[in-house]
């Protein structure tokens, strides 16, 4: 009795798969043959995030995949015979990361105190900053203003830098006038 042999696969096969794909996508259909002519059951040990339905040969994902926790599995497939003859290989299966994960938003200092009178382009004296864990294309990250004082303030939206678009002037609003750009 001789062991089953892998078709399609090897060592070297690489698979890729998005965090995103539901439980039960395939992956790839794995072809083995058995010299004896014996029939073959596929099945997949050490990772339940990947395996196979009974009698299929279909590798699926069998549970929920998440890029920043697992970014790469290897996946050791166990083709059996009935007569307990077994070949083992190990694939790698890339997972890819989607962006699906909302950023942050650090203020270094919430409040400013500013003195009147500040021309255009003075730069406000607090720093925003903004992380994002997701890697995907498409994640880079834009700053911008909203709110009903937004129009006093710019932000460059590429690192978060503050200036002032008019001239702080608080004369006609108030003495103590405040302004939340944010």
């Amino acid at each position: 009795a001789l062991p089953p042999t892998f078709d399609n696969i090897s060592g070297s096969t690489i698979l890729s798969v998005a965090e995103d794909a539901s439980v039960g996508t395939a992956l790839e259909t794995i072809s083995v043959s058995d010299p004896d002519s014996d029939p073959v059951t596929l099945s997949v040990s050490g990772t339940t995030d990947f395996g196979f339905d009974p009698g299929s040969t279909v590798l699926k994902v069998k549970a929920g995949l998440d890029y920043e926790t697992d970014p790469t599995y290897s996946v050791t497939i166990v083709a059996t015979d009935v007569n307990s003859e077994s070949a083992t290989v190990i694939i790698t299966v890339n997972i890819e990361d989607k962006n699906d994960h909302d950023p942050t938003l650090t203020v270094s200092t919430p409040d400013v105190t500013m003195d009147e009178e500040q021309a255009a382009g003075t730069s406000v004296p607090f720093v925003l900053s903004a992380s994002d864990t997701d890697t995907a294309d498409g994640t880079s990250l834009t700053f911008s203003l909203s709110g009903a004082d937004s129009s006093i303030f710019n932000i460059n939206p590429s690192d978060g830098a503050v200036t002032l678009n008019t001239k702080l002037d608080i004369d006609p609003n108030s003495a103590n006038a405040v302004y939340k750009p944010i």
